[in-house]
């Protein structure tokens, strides 16, 4: 599990240097791919393919399906940490997030935002104002039948 928040720089070569505690889940390999929120995702590699089995058994037929796994793969790397455990940037996965240098690592339970700092900033100031509203809305989520 993916917990806490962590400060860090990339190094000269664009490697991020993961939390030693998130090693074990990620060791044996992960997927570095966007995220909706103009952040980076980590998921380890059995998440990710879990992710994408879903998305495959809602067909190609869909627009919106299509779309989604799109966005998902097309920057995706399918990395494994070095011994220091480092793991590569791409130029165009750290365009998209609008990352120079510094680095924040949000740990969101199965997965991991990797985030630009004034950005992450900006989202967790709106975020934190608005928490009442978002606890409500996730709350009937989890307690809606499934249908």
């Amino acid at each position: 599990m993916f917990l806490g928040t962590y400060r860090t720089k990339l190094d000269d070569r664009g490697r991020l240097t993961l939390p030693a505690k998130w090693a074990p889940e990620l060791l044996p390999g992960l997927i570095l791919t966007r995220g909706v929120d103009q952040s980076l995702l980590i998921f380890p590699t059995s998440r990710f393919e879990f992710i994408a089995k879903g998305i495959d058994t809602l067909g190609l037929a869909s627009a919106d399906v299509r779309r989604w796994a799109r966005f998902l793969s097309a920057l995706a790397a399918d990395l494994l940490p070095d011994k220091k455990g480092r793991v590569f940037i791409s130029p165009s996965q750290l365009k998209f997030a609008g990352i120079a240098s510094d680095v924040v690592l949000v740990g969101l339970l199965s997965y991991v935002q990797v985030w630009d700092p004034a950005k992450y900033e900006e989202f967790e100031s709106r975020d934190v104002s608005e928490i009442v509203q978002v606890a409500e809305r996730v709350d009937k989520l989890i307690r809606a039948p499934l249908g």
